[in-house]
């Protein structure tokens, strides 16, 4: 579930959707944290090449701001947001 939502991160910063991004990343860090399953040092880098643009467009105050709100979603809230993310820019080419 952690990689989904990871991707899912990526594909909202491929949309502009900076804010998205890293509220999911932050659901996958709390969701990694609580089955022990850190990421591999390959995906950490691999995930921060993919969101460096909006990281630099949102700032590291922000960037923060939103991750904090990630990680207080339950595992449900964080499926909710990405398949809402999804289903609304499912369609978008």
């Amino acid at each position: 579930m952690a990689f989904l939502l990871e991707d899912i991160a990526v594909l909202a910063t491929l949309l502009g959707q900076s804010e998205v991004a890293f509220e999911l990343l932050g659901a996958a860090d709390s969701l990694r944290e609580a089955i022990g399953a850190p990421r591999a040092p390959a995906l950490v880098a691999e995930l921060a090449e993919h969101v460096a643009p909006a990281e630099e467009a949102l700032g590291a105050q922000q960037v923060a701001a939103a991750r904090q709100l990630g990680s207080t979603l339950s595992i449900q809230e964080a499926i909710e947001s990405g398949l809402r993310f999804t289903r609304r820019h499912g369609s978008e080419k």
